[in-house]
């Protein structure tokens, strides 16, 4: 199997693809078996990672993108499962507030990170005028 994948690394992309299996798994949760709703979040998935990433991201960039979109699916999937839940105990709603408050920061955090890594990564350029030194972000 190594001499297959080593020779043919289009197959390593797809099956070490671990973002996109993780991504698979939350939208399978999410969908169950309407395969339009499956397909839709596919869809949407990519034209989300897509936006996200740029017209020329770097490496770090979409490791980064990767994380945002599977914790945007993992934040909706909460906010699903909180919208259509029916009766039950006190322990049972705050256990999934819970669920819905931790996706929610942790998809914060991966914007967060995402927009401080491009904030780092824009050139700055340094002007000098009269002994007056100016630094202007790209």
């Amino acid at each position: 199997m190594k001499a297959l994948v080593t020779a043919h690394p289009e197959l390593a992309r797809v099956g070490g693809d671990l973002a996109g299996y993780v991504e698979t798994g939350w939208v399978h949760l999410f969908a169950g078996k309407d395969v339009f709703a499956r397909e839709s979040m596919g869809i949407e998935l990519k034209r989300l990672k897509s936006a996200l990433a740029g017209p020329s991201p770097t490496a770090i960039e979409l490791l980064l993108v990767d994380r945002v979109a599977a914790c945007w699916v993992q934040a909706n999937y909460a906010d699903a499962v909180e919208a259509t839940q029916g009766d039950r105990t006190l322990r049972q709603a705050e256990l999934a507030m819970k669920r819905q408050t931790h996706a929610h920061k942790r998809l914060l955090l991966a914007l967060k990170t995402l927009a401080e890594v491009r904030r780092l990564m824009a050139p700055t350029v340094q002007v000098n005028i009269a002994e007056q030194q100016v630094n202007v972000a790209g």
